[in-house]
């Protein structure tokens, strides 16, 4: 009998607060998990987490973000 699997998927979604545009953080920079930032999957709630600047890849406007699980 052939294994069936399941898949995690997952996203850190915002919205940018200059054109309203929601996207995915993970989608957005493909290498978010290795850039160094050691930012752990679900993490919250920590320094790391809080006041964390990103760009929107529609207008690039830049702004700050706390993760939220």
């Amino acid at each position: 009998m052939a294994k069936h699997r399941a898949q995690w998927s997952m996203s850190l979604d915002c919205t940018c607060p200059k054109c309203d545009h929601y996207f995915d953080l993970l989608q957005a920079d493909d290498d978010f998990f290795n850039s160094g930032s050691g930012i752990e999957a679900i993490e919250h709630d920590t320094a790391r987490s809080k006041d964390y600047e990103v760009s929107c890849p529609e207008c690039e406007h830049e702004f700050e973000v706390d993760f939220e699980w």
